[in-house]
């Protein structure tokens, strides 16, 4: 089960071979995103082969059984100490495999996020929850700048620069 580093093996349209390959064929701008916060994170243990097939076995399991996300969801601690040791791009990569097949995972899973940093006295689990928390943001937050200042309204907004100035212009003469 070669999900990460084997896309004939893949029967999504996805065809994951690595999770910045994944985030690309998303969208160029989440791939960005995933690869500066994976720069950040020195602490992951991600990398091992041993590891990476459990992963790939993992995935594999998010896509074909609803149960791995309800036991996500009603083990929120265990999920979170998990992402916790992910780079950020394959933590969300495991988010989004989740909401592709089941669009309400996500808001459900961040109450419970949300909710755990509220009321953990601290510890690994609220380190963890509050680590998730600021992924998420992140990776929302930069993925919106991005588009906002995306090379093509960057260029829209200097190509309507450019034609009020001619037309103001031209009105003037």
């Amino acid at each position: 089960m070669d999900c990460l580093t084997n896309p004939e093996l893949q029967s999504t349209p996805t065809h994951t071979v690595g999770q910045h390959t994944y985030w690309r064929r998303i969208d160029g701008v989440a791939e960005k995103v995933v690869k500066l916060i994976d720069e950040k994170e020195s602490w992951v243990i991600e990398g091992h082969p041993d590891f990476m097939d459990v992963l790939d076995e993992l995935i594999s399991l998010v896509r074909q059984h609803p149960c791995v996300t309800e036991y996500m969801r009603e083990n929120p601690e265990d999920t979170l100490k998990l992402m916790a040791y992910l780079h950020g791009s394959t933590a969300m990569m495991l988010l989004h495999v989740n909401a592709e097949l089941r669009p309400q995972f996500i808001s459900s899973f961040l109450d419970l996020v949300s909710n755990l940093v509220a009321t953990s006295p601290g510890g690994e689990v609220k380190v963890s929850a509050q680590l998730a928390l600021e992924r998420f943001l992140a990776f929302e937050r930069a993925g919106l700048i991005a588009r906002i200042f995306s090379h093509e309204r960057v260029e829209g907004v200097l190509d309507a620069i450019e034609r009020a100035s001619a037309s103001a212009k031209a009105r003037r003469t």
